[in-house]
């Protein structure tokens, strides 16, 4: 059997002040009895560019930094050090 992925861009995000973000909480459930949880505080990132969908997929300069927000697309934007 071949292996499927199946996904959709959402067009309408969740978005603070124009941005995407993401959140990145983790947590482990060590114990049930007696119940035991263990989290780190976590983050959030933030793209570094306002969301617009009007050049998607165009290949516009700072298109990946407008919709990914991981450090590795983000460091190469000019705003990247501020």
């Amino acid at each position: 059997m071949n292996g499927l992925i199946v996904q959709k861009y959402m067009e309408n995000p969740s978005l603070i002040n124009k941005k995407k973000y993401d959140l990145r909480y983790f947590m482990i459930i060590a114990c049930t009895k007696p119940y035991l949880v263990l989290t780190h505080t976590g983050y959030a990132r933030l793209s570094l560019e306002d969301y617009q969908t009007e050049n998607f997929g165009k290949n516009d300069k700072f298109d990946k930094s407008t919709h990914l927000t991981n450090a590795s697309v983000q460091k190469f934007h000019p705003k990247f050090k501020e």
